[in-house]
């Protein structure tokens, strides 16, 4: 039996608004995360969602093709 998690090929979180500052450094960090995450699930595609600025911004685990 496959567990649910393994099916599923996009994850996306919404954490809220942050500054423009806030998100800088969020997305400096964030570099080094996904690093991490990929190990874990490397055919996972993590999606971080912010709004910064009144505008929606990606952070995401790795580029798409």
């Amino acid at each position: 039996m496959r567990c649910f998690d393994d099916t599923v090929y996009v994850s996306i979180d919404y954490l809220g608004v942050v500054s423009r500052k806030e998100f800088n450094t969020i997305k400096q960090s964030a570099i080094e995360t996904n690093t991490e995450i990929k190990k874990l699930n490397g055919s996972k595609l993590n999606i971080t969602a912010y709004i910064v600025d009144n505008r929606l911004e990606l952070i995401m685990s790795k580029a798409l093709d």
